[in-house]
């Protein structure tokens, strides 16, 4: 929104600049229409989705970072079964929101376990006190000093690079910047690529387009308010029906909504070739 709003005040800038290209790929219909708008209805602007749909983890090392993850997971919440959420690129707000949630919903679910990882690794001190509120036992997954050698509540993934591949491990999971007067969201389509039963709040102003794809395929839930999460994640980790449907429809809408890439480069490759 703020980009259009940028187009159209600076309109003898952006119709130079996109003029200078022969052809135009952007993610959506509503995209395209913005561009339109600067260079006028009949501009070759093509609608192609987003490649994050057409991401794939790499199947090389899916074994050896399973096992790895397990491993972690064993260390600290203990070999019993257990139920993981994940709260995945958490701001401030909302891990005091996923602490309070995860604190009653384990009186209910002694089998819950999270997995948080806050989207900025600089504000652990932070996310430590915000856990420590609300009385829940954690570890570290990077220097950890503690010296528990119980299971605890919480692992805190305090490195880059990993979420993925807790993604992966997880029965549920939320993503972040969406609740706790947060805005903006992150990105849905890492735990569908996963089949994962996934929640986020309604604020996804920088994933629109993509936050609608799966609220029309009902592929995620989306929560209106914070306190729409509690009641939401009790249904889905005691109801495996619901948690295993919701999964699988998440999965679904990647399958269908792949070939942002072919698509672009069938635009391209003629363009190189002329």
């Amino acid at each position: 929104d703020s980009s259009a709003r940028g187009y159209a005040k600076h309109r003898w800038l952006f119709e130079r600049l996109f003029g200078a290209f022969s052809s135009l790929c952007v993610q959506s219909q509503d995209d395209a229409d913005r561009v339109r708008r600067v260079l006028g209805k009949d501009a070759e602007v093509h609608a192609c989705n987003t490649m994050k749909f057409d991401q794939i983890p790499d199947s090389n090392q899916d074994d050896a970072v399973a096992e790895a993850v397990q491993a972690e997971l064993n260390r600290a919440f203990g070999p019993a079964e257990r139920l993981i959420f994940v709260a995945g690129s958490t701001h401030g707000g909302e891990e005091e929101l996923m602490a309070d949630t995860v604190r009653e919903l384990r009186m209910e679910i002694p089998a819950l376990r999270m997995v948080l990882v806050p989207r900025h690794v600089e504000r652990t001190p932070e996310v430590e006190s915000a856990l420590k509120a609300q009385g829940l036992s954690y570890r570290l997954l990077k220097d950890d000093t503690s010296d528990a050698t119980e299971p605890v509540d919480v692992l805190v993934v305090n490195t880059t690079g990993e979420l993925m591949n807790y993604y992966a491990a997880a029965d549920v999971v939320f993503v972040g910047k969406s609740l706790g007067g947060n805005e903006g969201g992150h990105n849905i389509i890492e735990p569908a690529i996963f089949g994962k039963a996934i929640l986020h709040g309604a604020n996804m102003q920088n994933f629109r387009d993509v936050a609608r794809i799966f609220r029309e395929a009902d592929a995620a839930i989306e929560l209106a308010e914070d306190t729409g999460l509690a009641p939401e994640l009790r249904r889905l980790l005691t109801d495996e029906t619901a948690r295993a449907g919701l999964a699988q429809r998440s999965r679904s809408v990647v399958e269908n909504q792949r070939g942002a890439i072919d698509h672009t480069l069938d635009l391209v490759i003629p363009l190189h070739r002329s």
